[in-house]
């Protein structure tokens, strides 16, 4: 299973984006501040870009079992779980299915249903990834075709006209 965590809105103090199962939205994330490269403040900065393993353990701080993300450079014990908003991050990544007023509205059923359907895809010896990226725009990129095409357009009208 593929789990594609898109970054899209940028703060001085959170980063929010939409988590994607297999290719198909499902939730939003709230993570903390995405830094530079190298740049990092415990409990204050979103994991670096990249793929990662996907396993679900009991959570010692949090009582409970969740999805953890796997070997994270110069990070541990990153889990997904929900929550609200920075405070509730510690570096973690929090879902919802509700995103208001630039907060996750608590959703405790969307952090379930998610450790569920990645611990049933694991007994059925399957792994599970997420993959950390960034949005961008398919308008842009259509924008950017569109200009070329047009511009091609051009040249050769002028050419042969």
């Amino acid at each position: 299973m593929k789990l594609t965590l898109v970054r899209r809105w940028f703060s001085t103090d959170k980063t929010i984006g939409k988590l994607l199962v297999n290719g198909i939205f499902c939730y939003y994330v709230l993570e903390d501040l995405v830094r530079p490269d190298n740049v990092k403040v415990y409990g204050k900065t979103a994991i670096p870009y990249g793929t990662y393993n996907v396993s679900v353990s009991q959570s010692a701080t949090l009582g409970r079992e969740l999805p953890l993300i796997e070997d994270v450079p110069n990070f541990s014990g990153i889990r997904i779980h929900a929550g609200v908003d920075e405070t509730w991050t510690d570096g973690c990544v929090l879902i919802s299915r509700t995103l208001k007023d630039g907060k996750l509205v608590l959703d405790r059923e969307a952090e379930t249903e998610l450790k569920d359907i990645i611990k049933t895809t694991l007994e059925y010896g399957n792994t599970c990834t997420i993959k950390i990226t960034n949005y961008q725009s398919r308008a842009l990129i259509a924008f950017g075709i569109l200009t070329v095409v047009l511009l091609i357009a051009y040249l050769l009208f002028r050419f042969f006209f």
